[in-house]
């Protein structure tokens, strides 16, 4: 036996056409600018990981994008920023488990670039907003 769910377009359409706005990403929300640029890790390109732009006092939305080759693009509020970069790799030495489980992965970036970031970037409306990131392996 099939169910039908009549009442469902009607109420939850409606609510999916606001989400975008209570977001701040719709017509009315903020203005954002292109924000782009590299990210190292030791020399090396970061392969795959991400960036976050936060507002430097906490009080707005962040803007996340994804590392691709080393390379990052996205928009951004402008104004001053937190700029948080993760990334994850096989942990060196983990093996596939014998019941085909993926291996284990590690988050290799210290933390002073993301949870406890030092990184910062001043997002303007005028530009370029071009925000290079050489990261450096944790200090022993």
């Amino acid at each position: 036996m099939t169910h039908r769910h009549r009442g469902w377009p009607a109420v939850t359409a409606p609510l999916l056409c606001w989400l975008p706005l209570l977001a701040g990403c719709g017509p009315s929300g903020p203005t954002t600018v292109p924000v782009s640029g590299s990210v190292s890790f030791a020399g090396q390109p970061v392969a795959e990981g991400e960036i976050q732009f936060r507002s430097a006092d906490g009080t707005s939305a962040s803007w996340a994008g994804p590392i691709e080759g080393g390379r990052y693009a996205l928009r951004s509020t402008v104004g001053p920023k937190r700029v948080e970069i993760i990334a994850v790799r096989p942990k060196p030495g983990a093996k596939p488990k014998p019941s085909g489980e993926q291996v284990v992965n590690e988050m290799y970036i210290p933390a002073r670039y993301n949870l406890e970031s030092e990184l910062t970037a001043e997002v303007t409306e005028a530009g370029p907003n071009q925000f290079d990131f050489s990261l450096q392996p944790a200090r022993r």
